[in-house]
């Protein structure tokens, strides 16, 4: 049986064995929902499927016409947090758990329109890390309504494994474009064996009598995505097709890089950096000595772009894109072990305005479908919300293995205390010409501030009677890595 597996994989990626098969590259962005088995003594919390954005990267090799292997890479965020059951108080979503997955999917495709639309079943597995293992987060929240008070205390445990497999089906369709482009659209369920997340919960109503509830997760998920995916083995399988259709292909490019204008859209992650204001408050503890740090955390962005060529190969780009944004602090001990937290809350959204200068340098020869566009300029970062717009205290537990648990009391206020602020950014797009009006391509950027401080953060810690207390700073700082398609066109002439 190992004998025969190894033969397996040795095969597919064999080049010579698969000369005349499909190999394909793809990504995709969507949507995510997370499930939970919830347990609640008092009846009065419902557990409403949270969703949250992911992107992912793949590639597939064709086995034999219509039967294929697909892995990649993806990372997304499970998120959590109940509601009540008549809907009044809304219990936001925290972020619990970062996960870093590899799929392993055996397809097989059915055509349902010759040569144009196809359907494709799959089943398989993936293999995950568990990024916030042996974390812990806890707090206490207070929801007020003219007539009845809510308190909710929780905490979220994550440190059951490191590495878990779950198992995964789906089904997709697929639409060939021109130039062989496929466009996708797939759902797919995955299920986990053991237990991932747990979510205690203590809560009562108007100083009512304390109800004891819990939500246990073991990773079951459903996704929904939209992408493209292309033939890879095109750029070496040496078809007829392809040699008779080589100068149209290149006139097509041609085509498309002088056209001047473009719109387009894009998905992707970005990283924010906080600085820390310099403290001499170091909490001594059984685990450790906690400080204060800088950091930096992943999040999503999305949105549109719009760019006009103003000479033969320098453009301009604009456009607009909105920002999730995530509450989070961060305490560090002695072991470089980062313990933090975070919610999400729609109001603190981000909207991001560019204005770019790029150099567009098309590749010779048979690269020719690729530009090279490196870029500099300035973004306008705008926040619908000034002052302080959030505030949450509470017990924190601390775990490590080498030590007894440490328990913090926290208190953390998230302030805006400017509603814009100027960046300066530089980044490096590589576009690919997939067909004559649509660019496919893959985008990193680097954005320093110019001083002004757009979002804060007050933190007071107390820890076995005496406070500390830090302010960890984002003043516009972050990478961002996207990946979109765009739409070349001009306006024609009135005869």
């Amino acid at each position: 049986m190992k004998k025969l597996f190894f033969v397996l994989l040795l095969s597919v990626f064999t080049f010579q064995s698969f000369s005349q098969l499909e190999t394909k590259i793809g990504a995709e962005v969507g949507l995510q929902a997370y499930f939970y088995n919830l347990y609640d003594e008092g009846d009065l919390l419902w557990n409403p499927p949270i969703p949250g954005a992911m992107f992912s990267f793949k590639i597939a090799q064709e086995i034999k016409k219509s039967f294929e292997i697909e892995t990649g890479f993806s990372r997304f965020t499970y998120y959590g947090g109940p509601n009540t059951r008549d809907g009044y108080f809304h219990i936001m979503a925290s972020n619990t758990l970062i996960c870093y997955q590899i799929p392993f999917r055996f397809k097989y495709t059915f055509p349902l329109i010759k040569d144009k639309l196809f359907f494709t079943p799959h089943i398989g597995f993936s293999f995950n890390i568990n990024d916030d293992f042996l974390s812990e987060s806890s707090g206490t929240t207070i929801r007020n309504s003219p007539l009845d008070t809510l308190k909710i205390t929780h905490q979220d445990l994550t440190g059951f494994r490191k590495l878990f497999f779950m198992q995964e089906t789906g089904l997709s369709l697929k639409l060939k474009l021109k130039s062989d482009v496929r466009l996708t659209s797939s759902i797919n369920y995955q299920s986990g064996f053991f237990k991932l997340i747990e979510t205690n919960i203590v809560y009562s109503t108007n100083s009512g009598p304390e109800k004891q509830a819990s939500l246990i997760s073991n990773g079951n998920n459903l996704k929904l995505l939209f992408g493209l995916e292309y033939p890879l083995s095109n750029i070496w399988q040496k078809s007829s097709y392809r040699k008779e259709t080589k100068n149209e292909r290149i006139k097509s490019v041609k085509e498309s890089n002088n056209k001047r204008f473009y719109i387009g859209f894009g998905a992707g992650a970005l990283w924010r950096y906080y600085s820390s204001i310099p403290s001499k408050d170091v909490i001594t503890s059984r685990n450790g000595r906690y400080a204060f740090p800088s950091f930096n955390y992943a999040d999503f962005t999305i949105g549109i772009n719009f760019g006009v060529k103003l000479h033969e190969n320098i453009g301009l780009q604009t456009g607009i894109s909105t920002q999730n944004f995530w509450n989070r602090y961060y305490i560090m001990d002695e072991d470089d072990v980062i313990y933090g937290g975070g919610t999400r809350f729609g109001e603190s959204n981000l909207f991001k305005i560019p204005l770019l200068f790029e150099y567009h340098y098309q590749l010779p020869s048979v690269l020719n479908r690729f530009t090279i566009i490196p870029s500099l300029g300035m973004n306008l970062l705008h926040s619908r919300i000034t002052g302080d717009y959030e505030s949450f205290s509470g017990n924190v537990v601390i775990y490590n293995l080498a030590y007894p648990n440490d328990s913090l009391y926290r208190e953390i206020t998230f302030a805006r205390p400017n509603k814009n602020i100027i960046t300066l950014t530089t980044g490096i797009e590589i576009d690919f010409y997939i067909l004559k009006n649509l660019i496919l391509y893959l985008k990193g950027e680097y954005t320093l501030g110019t001083g002004s401080v757009l979002n804060q953060i007050d933190t007071w810690v107390f820890y076995q009677n005496k406070g500390y207390s830090a302010i960890q700073q984002f003043r516009g700082k972050s990478s961002e890595l996207m990946m979109g398609f765009k739409v070349p066109f001009d306006f024609k002439k009135q005869q």
